[in-house]
């Protein structure tokens, strides 16, 4: 990491990362250009997944409409790139996906939900996303570091941590298994609570 680059940090569930949804939603409907509401569904439809199941990056950029819509609340979905990690599908992710899939009518379902202008069968490269998703979350006045692919799914990571579980130590074991980290202290220093843990520990005093 460079000298001065700030690492990125989870978003919060319902200020952060609702609150970026909600901007990219409201930026779709201001805009008349066809090009620009094209990519503000494909990115607002990435960023749902990105929050909602955590995909590492790799799995994140590689995904087809073919791979997420028309599912069924509990749907299994398994993952074809890297280690085999199997998620489900919640209900409100399901009718963003949904909805994107059909304001977008992209030619075919096989197609990548976001890629390279022209190459629908290929993927954006990673630097490419994270400087659209930075310029994405200054659109909605968050700031967290440097914002990538890991900022959503340490979101996810901590929403499970946080909000799901209510900061206990289930809801920590949860979160590594569904990250699908070798420790659970990996997961605590992938989500930040190292450094918390410690300054809660030391104000306690």
């Amino acid at each position: 990491m460079s000298e001065g680059q700030k690492p990125t940090r989870p978003l919060l569930w319902e200020v952060e990362f609702m609150k970026l949804l909600a901007s990219i939603e409201d930026s779709y409907v201001k805009t008349m250009h066809p090009d620009k509401r094209q990519r503000f569904l494909r990115y607002h439809t990435l960023l749902s997944v990105g929050g909602y199941i955590g995909p590492r990056a790799k799995e994140f950029l590689n995904l087809r409409w073919i791979d997420i819509v028309n599912k069924t609340e509990g749907d299994l979905f398994q993952f074809k790139q890297g280690r085999q990690r199997e998620v489900f599908f919640h209900q409100h992710l399901i009718r963003i996906i949904d909805a994107n899939y059909t304001k977008l009518d992209p030619e075919n379902i096989q197609h990548l939900v976001l890629h390279k202008k022209d190459e629908p069968n290929t993927p954006i490269a990673t630097r490419q996303f994270n400087s659209s998703f930075k310029r994405l979350l200054e659109n909605a006045n968050i700031h967290t570091g440097t914002p990538s692919s890991h900022t959503l799914r340490k979101t996810f990571g901590m929403h499970i941590y946080a909000d799901v579980y209510g900061s206990t130590e289930k809801g920590l074991i949860m979160a590594s298994k569904m990250l699908d980290h070798r420790s659970v202290e990996d997961t605590m220093k992938y989500i930040g609570l190292t450094r918390d843990k410690m300054k809660e520990t030391y104000l306690k005093f």
